[in-house]
């Protein structure tokens, strides 16, 4: 499917240019996807975390209690703290989050942050600004280190919306992912 989402942009933008008269994708039926239904248990998020380093463990339990995407996380920024709270626009829908830095949730970014004023807020090990493909390494590591199969760095989202979900109801699991709708 996403073979064919590329080859059938590049055939539109060659259309727009003049070099094809028309987009052969269209009209081919698409592979029917299931969404993802995986959640992890606390157990494996355990494994996972104690066989992760410093940096990455950090960007986990920072996943975990705000259910950002790892292409947010990468974005977060020291300049984005106002006032203990955390302004960022996602990536994905656009939306204003506004993050309450409060309780453990403000000791892992004092923690993170150490003494700096500017820059990433999350950093790797070599003290560069995350990509979601070194996310993607350190996660897959670490999760061959704790021995878990099957779950993938975005399944961490499913699991703080479905403790949102659970703790606070279906209100606060929406404002959390910042989904416009229940």
């Amino acid at each position: 499917n996403r073979e064919m989402a590329v080859l059938s942009s590049v055939f539109s933008h060659a259309m727009r240019l003049g070099l094809a008269n028309e987009n052969p994708c269209r009209g081919v039926r698409r592979n029917r996807e299931r969404a993802r239904d995986r959640i992890p248990t606390a157990e494996e998020l355990a494994a996972i975390r104690l066989a992760a380093k410093p940096p990455l463990r950090r960007a986990i339990d920072f996943s975990l209690m705000t259910a950002i995407r790892a292409s947010d996380l990468c974005k977060l920024d020291i300049a984005a703290i106002r006032d203990g709270v955390l302004e960022l626009r996602t990536g994905k829908t656009g939306q204003k989050l506004a993050i309450e830095l409060s309780g453990d949730l403000a000791r892992l970014v004092e923690e993170a942050r150490g003494n700096r004023k500017i820059g990433p807020l999350l950093l790797t090990y070599r003290g560069a600004r995350w990509t979601p493909r070194a996310i993607d390494s350190a996660w897959t590591k670490a999760r061959a280190t704790a021995g878990v199969t099957g779950l993938h760095w975005h399944d961490l989202r499913a699991w703080a919306l479905t403790q949102a979900d659970e703790q606070g109801g279906r209100e606060e699991a929406r404002k959390l992912g910042s989904h416009k709708r229940a």
